[in-house]
């Protein structure tokens, strides 16, 4: 026969134990929601830094057609300042070389 002290003693440890596995238990399901929370995470964080380097490569895609058409630009400047051009266009418009030129003291 099994004294009251007894079963009173095995009954606490018993629930002691009990105690220790639904600790772990929740411990566990904590730790999984951790894991799966970060996981989830990483995800956004790859794809907001996919979507940020297609961006710029657009932007430097931009920036290499603008360069092409400011050196374009810039040679037509170029062919456009030249004096002979200058001086075909003075006569277009009626200019005429001076006949002496004047130089104040």
């Amino acid at each position: 026969m099994i004294h009251i002290n007894d079963y009173k003693f095995k009954n606490s440890q018993s629930e002691s134990l009990n105690l220790v596995g639904k600790v772990k238990v929740k411990l566990l399901i904590v730790l999984a929601f951790v894991v799966i929370a970060s996981f989830f995470t990483q995800l956004v964080f790859a794809g907001n830094l996919a979507v940020g380097g297609q961006k710029l490569s657009e932007v430097e895609n931009e920036i290499e057609k603008l360069e092409a058409e400011n050196t374009t630009l810039k040679v037509e400047i170029a062919k456009e300042a030249a004096l002979l051009n200058l001086a075909a266009e003075a006569q277009k418009l009626g200019f005429e070389k001076p006949k002496e030129v004047i130089i104040p003291n």
